[in-house]
């Protein structure tokens, strides 16, 4: 049976591509629940969901993996147990710890993906710091926030060439630099704790502003799409924005900023972009060094199973 018989027909549509991608989903609110439902759905290789929160009775409105009766819950069990009936292929991995205070932990689960999903609340420090990582290991970063009527997306690719840019420090500046500093990718990968950055006191919090079902699941959606589609070779913007109540949508692509510490500091290694075809159309796997990738394409005309390690 192939369950993703309607995805193949969607042009320029690439299942193999999605079947062998790592994803990892920090945090499990209103966006995260929403963001690795799709994934499951989409047929990813694995999702791996991070948070150390339980669920609370306010979160039911619009966070679709929870009911009521999992008021109480670890999010991570709860969320585990709700992805099960979305899940028709993909791998499911739980990981309950505070991703400030184990840092570590989320650089070792980051070495292993090809995408990370920023749904964690604390702080505009805590952005720089995966954003700062995702640059350093060549993975994809994507944000998504949901508040009021409005649904905000941030989504940036690795580039082609290190150091190439942009990246979300190109159009966030930080307030304090010399905390930023210490977040660079000179240091990033080998902190083990963030415990020492500033709490977050200029966004208003969720209970003060208000969220729902509609505009969590829409950037969360946007945040999916963002991402799937830049896997496939498509040129988007890198931050989009959209009002829920005129359903208008504003974005734009964010400029190499010369003096973002965090693009000029990333590794100046060589990627090996790995092409495969599937008869005549030529596929990139992945640009993440280190990792080893397997495919049988057994729906393409080129059924040919290729093994690489990229360096």
């Amino acid at each position: 049976m192939d369950y993703f018989s309607r995805q193949r027909s969607i042009p320029d549509w690439h299942q193999p591509l999605m079947e062998v991608q790592t994803t990892l989903v920090l945090g499990v609110g209103g966006i995260g629940c929403s963001v690795a439902r799709n994934l499951c759905r989409l047929g990813v290789q694995e999702v791996i969901i991070v948070d150390c929160d339980t669920v609370s009775a306010s979160n039911v409105n619009r966070q679709v993996l929870y009911s009521t009766s999992d008021v109480g819950r670890s999010k991570v069990s709860a969320a585990l147990d709700g992805l099960k009936p979305h899940c028709i292929r993909t791998k499911l991995t739980g990981v309950e710890f505070d991703a400030v205070k184990e840092w570590g932990k989320i650089v070792e689960l980051t070495k292993r993906s090809n995408v990370v999903f920023n749904g964690i609340d604390v702080g505009e420090y805590f952005d720089y710091a995966v954003t700062s990582l995702c640059v350093t290991l060549g993975v994809s970063y994507v944000a998504a926030s949901s508040y009021g009527h409005t649904a905000v997306v941030d989504c940036y690719p690795p580039p082609l060439l290190p150091r190439d840019g942009p990246c979300w420090a190109c159009n966030n500046s930080p307030n304090d630099r010399d905390i930023f500093s210490q977040l660079t990718p000179i240091h990033i990968t080998q902190i083990s704790s963030l415990s020492f950055l500033p709490k977050d006191t200029h966004m208003p919090a969720t209970q003060d502003v208000g969220s729902s079902v509609l505009v969590a699941t829409l950037a969360a959606t946007l945040a999916t799409g963002s991402w799937v589609n830049s896997l496939h070779g498509y040129q988007l913007p890198h931050w989009t924005t959209c009002d829920f109540t005129t359903l208008s949508m504003t974005s734009f692509h964010v400029e190499r900023s010369l003096s973002c510490l965090i693009c000029n500091q990333a590794p100046r290694y060589s990627p090996t972009v790995l092409d495969v075809y599937f008869g005549l159309e030529k596929v990139p796997l992945s640009r993440v060094p280190g990792r080893t990738l397997t495919i049988s394409p057994a729906d393409s005309q080129a059924a040919v199973e290729s093994e690489v390690v990229l360096k």
